[in-house]
């Protein structure tokens, strides 16, 4: 190599060094390059982090380089004017169509089948009830199922007054 080395001119050796300087700076270019990228990659996986496992409230916090929009700058009176009527218009539209639709109430279950047999449960309270008058009864009725038949098990609870 060094043989190689004496037998190149001046001009041929000054070449030879600037072939390797630009060969070190376009290496110095490409290491940038990539640490910026991995940079980026760096602060998008911490926001993503951020995003999954932070405090709700430093979820979605805003990105600094998101730009403010720009909303109404550029408008005339009379435009804000007339988008300000119609927002007016629709929301009334809104509120009248909400009154004037009833709401459909939900009907609740099915009735149970008129065909099956009720089984009664009577629960009288436990206290004396000699000097009570009765007011009214509390019946629930549910579906209930034994092997090779269904049934209606139907429990009523008297309601009593002093």
């Amino acid at each position: 190599m060094q043989n190689a080395l004496e037998s190149l001119s001046k001009a041929e050796l000054i070449a030879l060094i600037g072939q390797k300087d630009m060969l070190i700076q376009q290496k110095n270019a490409t290491i940038q390059q990539k640490d910026a990228s991995i940079q980026e990659k760096e602060t998008l996986i911490a926001k993503l982090q951020r995003m999954l496992f932070g405090q709700k409230r430093e979820r979605f916090t805003q990105s600094p380089i998101q730009l403010p929009l720009d909303f109404g700058e550029h408008l005339s009176e009379q435009d804000i004017q007339q988008l300000q009527e119609l927002i007016t218009k629709k929301t009334e539209a809104h509120k009248e169509a909400q009154t004037k639709e009833s709401r459909v109430l939900h009907p609740g279950r099915s009735p149970l089948p008129r065909h099956l047999s009720v089984d009664e449960i009577i629960i009288e309270p436990t206290e004396d009830t000699a000097g009570m008058v009765l007011i009214g009864q509390e019946i629930s009725d549910s579906l209930q199922y034994m092997p090779s038949r269904f049934y209606i098990q139907r429990i009523i609870r008297p309601k009593y007054i002093r």
